[in-house]
C-alpha cells in the first residue's frame, strides 16, 4: 500500500514511475487522496470548473485518438500541457493540480493508448476533490 499520508503526489508520481497503469489497483488507491490533497491545497486556486475543463480537454483528445488519429490527439495534448502553466502563472490552478496533470500527461504523451484509462482514474480524481471542496465550502459557510 503506496504511504500518501504526506503528499499523494509524490506516490503517484513513484507509482506511474514503476510503469503502473491508471486503472491499476494501486493507482486507483490514490484518487482519493490525490481529489482531497488537490482540494486541500494551501495554494489551492482549484475551482471545480477549472479541473471539470482540463478533464473535458482530456476527453476530446481521447476522442481524437479513437478515432485512429493518434499524432494530432498527441498535438492536442501538447497544447494542454501548455496551457497547465498558463493556468498556473494566473493561479487558477494549484501547483498540487498541475504537478498531478503534469504526470499523467508525460505518462500519456508515451503511451497513448492509455489515455482512456486516465480518463477513468481522473474521473475518480475528480469525484473526489469535488466533494472535498464541497465539504469545504460548507464548513467556511456555516463559520
Amino acid at each position: 500500500m503506496p504511504d500518501y499520508q504526506n503528499n499523494p503526489i509524490d506516490s503517484f508520481r513513484k507509482a506511474i514511475r514503476e510503469n503502473k497503469k491508471f486503472v491499476d489497483v494501486e493507482i486507483l488507491n490514490l484518487s482519493k487522496p490525490l481529489g482531497e490533497y488537490i482540494a486541500q491545497d494551501r495554494d489551492r486556486k482549484d475551482t471545480t470548473s477549472q479541473v471539470s475543463k482540463f478533464y473535458h480537454l482530456v476527453r476530446i483528445a481521447e476522442g481524437i485518438a479513437s478515432s485512429g488519429d493518434i499524432q494530432s490527439a498527441k498535438v492536442k495534448l501538447h497544447v494542454l500541457k501548455a496551457q497547465t502553466f498558463y493556468a498556473r502563472a494566473r493561479k487558477s490552478i494549484s501547483q498540487g493540480f498541475k504537478e498531478f496533470f503534469d504526470i499523467s500527461l508525460e505518462r500519456i504523451l508515451d503511451k497513448p493508448s492509455e489515455i482512456k484509462d486516465f480518463l477513468i482514474f481522473f474521473e475518480t480524481v475528480y469525484a473526489y476533490f469535488y466533494y472535498q471542496t464541497e465539504i469545504t465550502k460548507n464548513k467556511q459557510g456555516r463559520n
